[in-house]
């Protein structure tokens, strides 16, 4: 038979791969991470702001000079100046503008409306049961029953005592007695009694225990009355203190310590605090404002170190 074998092999040939692997990793979108948002923990805090106790004014507050000058008000009508001014004259507040331009009416400048009417209530003329001096009318002292003037209302620390006896001892300490109704005979009170007190009668400089100080002196004793002869002196009669400690049978005797006397020799000396009728380096009592020293040496080197002379006179 003619038929040939075939000259050349299948061409289709056997797959050179292998299937491609399955995935190595899971899918990559994850799940959801948080749970809704939890509801508010608390309700609101606060509760309405109320309602203001006045009507607000839509202008600021000024002071009424050119009105019924009563106090401040808050109208619109301020002079142009004063607009034009703002931090002088223009406030925000009431209250400031009474304290800066009305301090001795604070309360009835407070008592204003806006407009400057009244606000009603009378505030400001309750009695207050304290006493203020009455300068104008009685010269005395009198108890508030709503007559007391604003500006002694409005700084009442000064002008408003609690007892007539101490409104009269501030106010009125000279005419002590026509003001608290009371005699004067008499020594001035056991408060006072054994205590110092100056004496200016007839020209005298000292200072008496006696417990024949006035009245007025009694009754303001942080000022007349002294536990020491040495303090009344000091205080009342520094200038000539050597003779006030001799009186009422004061001993003035002196601290012995050292002090400069620049009124001896030629630019001064150093000398002691003691009487000049003792002798020695005593130079007269030093008055107070005087620094001392507790020697010489140290009197000449702290006061005088200029002054080679000064431990030789």
């Amino acid at each position: 038979p003619t038929t040939a074998q075939p000259t050349t092999s299948p061409t289709t040939a056997q797959p050179t791969k292998s299937p491609t692997p399955p995935p190595t990793n899971p899918p990559t979108t994850a799940q959801p991470t948080k749970s809704p948002t939890p509801p508010p923990t608390s309700p609101p805090t606060k509760s309405p702001t109320p309602p203001p106790t006045r009507s607000p004014t839509p202008f600021e507050w000024y002071p009424d000079w050119a009105g019924a000058d009563e106090g401040c008000k808050a109208d619109g009508n301020e002079p142009r100046y004063m607009s034009l001014n703002p931090s002088g004259y223009m406030y925000t507040e009431q209250a400031t503008c009474c304290e800066t331009h009305y301090s001795w009416m604070y309360g009835a400048c407070m008592n204003l409306n806006s407009d400057g009417t009244d606000v009603g209530g009378g505030g400001s003329t309750l009695p207050t049961g304290k006493y203020f001096p009455d300068w104008l009318s009685s010269g005395t002292c009198k108890e508030d029953e709503g007559d007391a003037p604003d500006y002694m209302r409005g700084a009442g620390s000064t002008w408003m005592k609690d007892t007539l006896g101490d409104c009269c001892s501030h106010h009125f300490s000279w005419n002590y007695d026509d003001c608290a109704g009371t005699d004067g005979s008499g020594s001035g009170g056991s408060a006072a009694d054994g205590k110092y007190y100056p004496n200016w009668e007839q020209g005298k400089n000292e200072c008496l225990n006696d417990g024949n100080q006035e009245t007025y002196m009694s009754n303001n004793p942080s000022v007349y009355m002294y536990d020491t002869l040495e303090d009344c002196c000091t205080w009342h009669f520094s200038w000539t203190l050597a003779s006030c400690l001799g009186s009422a049978g004061g001993v003035a005797a002196g601290t012995e310590e050292w002090y400069v006397d620049w009124t001896a020799g030629t630019n001064g000396l150093c000398v002691q605090d003691c009487l000049e009728s003792n002798g020695g380096s005593c130079g007269g009592l030093a008055a107070p404002w005087e620094p001392l020293s507790a020697s010489k040496a140290v009197c000449c080197s702290t006061h005088k170190s200029w002054d080679d002379d000064c431990l030789s006179t």
